[in-house]
Protein backbone atom coordinates (compact mmCIF):
# COMPACT_ATOMS: atom_id res chain seq x y z
CA UNK A 1 0.00 0.00 0.00
CA UNK A 2 1.37 3.39 -0.97
CA UNK A 3 1.66 5.77 1.96
CA UNK A 4 -0.21 8.83 0.70
CA UNK A 5 -3.12 11.00 1.75
CA UNK A 6 -5.44 10.22 4.63
CA UNK A 7 -6.10 6.52 5.11
CA UNK A 8 -6.64 3.84 7.71
CA UNK A 9 -3.62 1.60 7.50
CA UNK A 10 -4.87 -2.02 7.63
CA UNK A 11 -1.70 -3.20 9.30
CA UNK A 12 -2.48 -1.38 12.56
CA UNK A 13 -5.41 -3.61 13.46
CA UNK A 14 -3.37 -6.73 12.75
CA UNK A 15 -0.53 -5.57 14.98
CA UNK A 16 -2.94 -4.67 17.77
CA UNK A 17 -4.65 -8.06 17.67
CA UNK A 18 -1.34 -9.94 17.63
CA UNK A 19 0.16 -7.90 20.46
CA UNK A 20 -2.98 -8.26 22.57
CA UNK A 21 -2.91 -12.04 22.19
CA UNK A 22 0.82 -12.44 22.82
CA UNK A 23 0.87 -10.17 25.85
CA UNK A 24 -1.40 -12.69 27.58
CA UNK A 25 1.50 -15.16 27.61
CA UNK A 26 4.26 -12.58 28.20
CA UNK A 27 5.58 -13.13 31.72
CA UNK A 28 4.95 -10.21 34.12
CA UNK A 29 3.52 -7.99 31.41
CA UNK A 30 1.20 -6.56 34.06
CA UNK A 31 4.23 -4.84 35.62
CA UNK A 32 5.05 -2.86 32.49
CA UNK A 33 4.52 0.89 32.88
CA UNK A 34 3.91 3.65 30.37
CA UNK A 35 7.46 4.91 30.85
CA UNK A 36 8.82 1.43 30.17
CA UNK A 37 6.87 1.20 26.92
CA UNK A 38 8.11 4.61 25.83
CA UNK A 39 11.71 3.72 26.59
CA UNK A 40 11.24 0.40 24.78
CA UNK A 41 10.20 2.24 21.61
CA UNK A 42 13.04 4.76 21.92
CA UNK A 43 15.48 1.86 22.13
CA UNK A 44 14.04 0.09 19.07
CA UNK A 45 14.06 3.29 17.02
CA UNK A 46 17.70 3.72 18.01
CA UNK A 47 18.47 0.24 16.73
CA UNK A 48 16.59 0.96 13.48
CA UNK A 49 18.43 4.18 12.73
CA UNK A 50 21.72 2.51 13.70
CA UNK A 51 21.08 -0.24 11.16
CA UNK A 52 20.05 2.39 8.60
CA UNK A 53 23.27 4.31 9.14
CA UNK A 54 25.39 1.19 8.75
CA UNK A 55 23.48 0.15 5.64
CA UNK A 56 24.21 3.44 3.95
CA UNK A 57 27.77 3.38 5.22
CA UNK A 58 28.22 0.19 3.21
CA UNK A 59 26.32 1.56 0.21
CA UNK A 60 28.51 4.66 0.13
CA UNK A 61 31.75 2.75 0.69
CA UNK A 62 32.55 4.57 3.93
CA UNK A 63 35.02 2.82 6.22
CA UNK A 64 33.50 0.99 9.18
CA UNK A 65 31.09 -1.82 9.90
CA UNK A 66 28.10 -2.14 7.60
CA UNK A 67 24.64 -3.66 7.75
CA UNK A 68 22.14 -5.16 5.33
CA UNK A 69 18.71 -4.07 4.23
CA UNK A 70 17.46 -7.28 5.84
CA UNK A 71 18.72 -6.05 9.20
CA UNK A 72 16.96 -2.73 8.66
CA UNK A 73 13.77 -4.68 7.93
CA UNK A 74 14.10 -6.64 11.18
CA UNK A 75 14.49 -3.46 13.21
CA UNK A 76 11.55 -1.88 11.38
CA UNK A 77 9.45 -4.85 12.50
CA UNK A 78 10.39 -4.23 16.13
CA UNK A 79 9.56 -0.54 15.82
CA UNK A 80 6.08 -1.28 14.48
CA UNK A 81 5.41 -3.76 17.28
CA UNK A 82 6.64 -1.41 19.99
CA UNK A 83 4.81 1.57 18.50
CA UNK A 84 1.54 -0.28 19.02
CA UNK A 85 2.49 -1.45 22.52
CA UNK A 86 3.13 2.14 23.57
CA UNK A 87 -0.03 3.34 21.86
CA UNK A 88 -2.00 0.66 23.72
CA UNK A 89 -0.40 1.58 27.05
CA UNK A 90 -1.42 5.21 26.64
CA UNK A 91 -4.88 4.42 25.24
CA UNK A 92 -6.57 6.38 28.03
CA UNK A 93 -4.57 9.48 27.09
CA UNK A 94 -4.15 9.36 23.33
CA UNK A 95 -6.74 10.20 20.72
CA UNK A 96 -7.63 6.83 19.20
CA UNK A 97 -7.48 7.77 15.54
CA UNK A 98 -6.21 5.43 12.85
CA UNK A 99 -6.96 7.94 10.09
CA UNK A 100 -3.35 8.94 9.56
CA UNK A 101 -2.57 12.27 7.95
CA UNK A 102 0.63 11.52 6.10
CA UNK A 103 1.24 15.24 5.70
CA UNK A 104 2.40 15.05 9.30
CA UNK A 105 5.17 12.71 8.28
CA UNK A 106 8.43 13.46 6.53
CA UNK A 107 8.69 15.92 3.66
CA UNK A 108 12.08 14.50 2.73
CA UNK A 109 12.98 11.89 0.13
CA UNK A 110 16.27 11.18 1.88
CA UNK A 111 16.10 8.03 4.05
CA UNK A 112 18.84 9.32 6.34
CA UNK A 113 16.83 12.46 6.98
CA UNK A 114 13.75 10.30 7.56
CA UNK A 115 15.67 8.30 10.14
CA UNK A 116 16.69 11.48 11.91
CA UNK A 117 13.12 12.78 11.82
CA UNK A 118 11.82 9.49 13.20
CA UNK A 119 14.24 9.62 16.11
CA UNK A 120 13.24 13.23 16.77
CA UNK A 121 9.50 12.50 16.63
CA UNK A 122 9.80 9.62 19.10
CA UNK A 123 11.88 11.82 21.43
CA UNK A 124 9.22 14.54 21.31
CA UNK A 125 6.56 11.89 21.92
CA UNK A 126 8.40 10.87 25.07
CA UNK A 127 8.66 14.46 26.26
CA UNK A 128 4.93 14.95 25.69
CA UNK A 129 4.16 11.79 27.69
CA UNK A 130 6.25 13.08 30.59
CA UNK A 131 4.44 16.41 30.53
CA UNK A 132 1.05 14.71 30.34
CA UNK A 133 1.78 12.53 33.36
CA UNK A 134 3.35 15.27 35.46
CA UNK A 135 0.92 18.13 34.83
CA UNK A 136 -2.38 18.39 36.73
CA UNK A 137 -5.45 17.31 34.70
CA UNK A 138 -6.69 20.87 34.16
CA UNK A 139 -3.35 21.91 32.61
CA UNK A 140 -2.36 18.97 30.43
CA UNK A 141 -4.57 19.54 27.39
CA UNK A 142 -1.67 20.80 25.28
CA UNK A 143 0.47 17.82 26.29
CA UNK A 144 -2.33 15.43 25.31
CA UNK A 145 -2.48 17.01 21.86
CA UNK A 146 1.29 16.66 21.47
CA UNK A 147 1.16 13.03 22.59
CA UNK A 148 -1.35 12.26 19.85
CA UNK A 149 0.44 14.30 17.20
CA UNK A 150 3.96 12.93 17.76
CA UNK A 151 2.67 9.38 18.10
CA UNK A 152 0.91 9.65 14.76
CA UNK A 153 3.83 11.45 13.15
CA UNK A 154 6.36 8.83 14.23
CA UNK A 155 4.34 6.05 12.61
CA UNK A 156 3.86 8.04 9.40
CA UNK A 157 7.61 8.58 9.10
CA UNK A 158 8.38 4.91 9.80
CA UNK A 159 5.96 3.80 7.09
CA UNK A 160 7.36 6.34 4.64
CA UNK A 161 10.89 5.15 5.37
CA UNK A 162 9.91 1.53 4.75
CA UNK A 163 8.27 2.47 1.46
CA UNK A 164 11.29 4.49 0.34
CA UNK A 165 13.60 1.55 1.05
CA UNK A 166 11.33 -0.85 -0.82
CA UNK A 167 10.37 -2.70 2.35
CA UNK A 168 6.92 -4.17 2.95
CA UNK A 169 5.85 -3.02 6.45
CA UNK A 170 3.66 -6.10 6.88
CA UNK A 171 6.50 -8.51 6.06
CA UNK A 172 8.90 -6.58 8.31
CA UNK A 173 6.51 -6.82 11.22
CA UNK A 174 5.13 -10.36 10.76
CA UNK A 175 8.50 -12.03 10.23
CA UNK A 176 10.10 -10.28 13.23
CA UNK A 177 7.01 -10.95 15.37
CA UNK A 178 7.37 -14.66 14.65
CA UNK A 179 11.12 -14.57 15.27
CA UNK A 180 10.55 -13.09 18.73
CA UNK A 181 7.83 -15.62 19.55
CA UNK A 182 10.14 -18.42 18.49
CA UNK A 183 13.06 -17.05 20.52
CA UNK A 184 10.94 -16.75 23.67
CA UNK A 185 9.09 -20.04 23.17
CA UNK A 186 5.68 -18.38 22.83
CA UNK A 187 2.74 -19.86 20.97
CA UNK A 188 1.39 -16.70 19.30
CA UNK A 189 2.38 -16.46 15.66
CA UNK A 190 1.37 -15.07 12.28
CA UNK A 191 0.92 -17.07 9.10
CA UNK A 192 2.97 -14.69 6.98
CA UNK A 193 1.35 -15.89 3.76
CA UNK A 194 -2.27 -15.37 4.84
CA UNK A 195 -1.97 -12.94 7.74
CA UNK A 196 -3.90 -15.34 9.98
CA UNK A 197 -3.20 -15.03 13.71
CA UNK A 198 -2.86 -18.19 15.81
CA UNK A 199 -1.91 -19.13 19.34
CA UNK A 200 -1.38 -22.84 18.94
CA UNK A 201 2.24 -23.19 17.89
CA UNK A 202 4.10 -25.41 20.32
CA UNK A 203 7.81 -24.99 20.95
CA UNK A 204 8.74 -28.02 18.85
CA UNK A 205 6.86 -26.69 15.85
CA UNK A 206 9.27 -23.75 15.58
CA UNK A 207 12.02 -26.09 14.39
CA UNK A 208 13.30 -24.85 11.05
CA UNK A 209 11.03 -21.82 11.08
CA UNK A 210 12.69 -18.45 10.35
Amino acid sequence: MKVTGNYIHPLLGMIRDANTLRQKEWANSDKITLDFRALELVNEVGELVGALKKYYRGELGIAGSSSTLGHVAEEMGDVLTCWDLLRTAQADHMIENEDLDIARGSLSADPLRMGLELAGAVGLWGEALIAFQDLPPHANGSAETRVAYQGERSLCIALQLAEHLGLDPYACWAEKFNAVSRKLGMSTWIDVGTGALSSDREEGQWSGYI
